[in-house]
């Protein structure tokens, strides 16, 4: 079974929603949810959507374990970045956004874990605006032993029906070529 974490020391940079887009687009997989404000489990509950959502990880059965945390580091033990293959960071096309992964990063480095953290550049408008390259910029200087995802995830309505609905057109494809770029998918 291959665990993702999706994770970022700020909240409301899309942690949930790449959670649900990726267990939407993933075979056989489960979505965790360690928020304690239960997102994840609240949004399943309104969904018709045939969802798997738990609050503990599962040991098997599954292909692929996504795991949504809380918009904060404070739960975050090595524990919880055990066994981890892939750590997924959503950062908005935002200043506070990308200023903010700096806590996310000091704990991946305190793991060694920077070769598994994937930074997804998230709500990217385009045409690129002024805010878009000084972000870009901040994160490459500032992280610059961070691997940045080459597909960025554009503002979609898509996205934020992925709650209630499957993925679906540019949203479906953008989620897909994430899932490739960062060699997600079961050999």
């Amino acid at each position: 079974m291959k665990k993702v974490l999706i994770t970022h020391s700020k909240g409301g940079v899309g942690k949930s929603t790449l959670a649900f887009s990726l267990h939407d687009r993933l075979p056989n997989s489960i979505l965790v949810d360690k928020d304690p404000q239960g997102t994840a489990i609240t949004l399943a509950k309104v969904s018709e959507k045939e969802l798997t959502i738990t609050t503990e990880e599962p040991k098997g059965g599954y292909d692929y374990c996504i795991i949504d945390t809380p918009p904060y580091l404070t739960a975050n033990s090595k524990t919880e970045f055990e066994g981890v293959d892939l750590i997924l960071i959503p950062c908005k096309v935002k200043l506070p956004d990308a200023f903010a992964i700096k806590d996310t990063v000091r704990k991946i480095e305190k793991y060694g874990l920077e070769d598994r953290s994937v930074i997804v550049l998230n709500e990217v408008r385009k045409p690129h605006n002024k805010t878009y390259h000084e972000v870009k910029k901040i994160i490459t200087d500032l992280y610059p032993q961070m691997n940045i995802a080459p597909t960025e995830l554009s503002l979609l309505v898509a996205f934020e029906r992925v709650f209630v609905d499957p993925l679906e057109g540019t949203a479906k494809e953008q989620i897909d070529q994430l899932i490739k770029d960062v060699q997600l998918l079961n050999d």
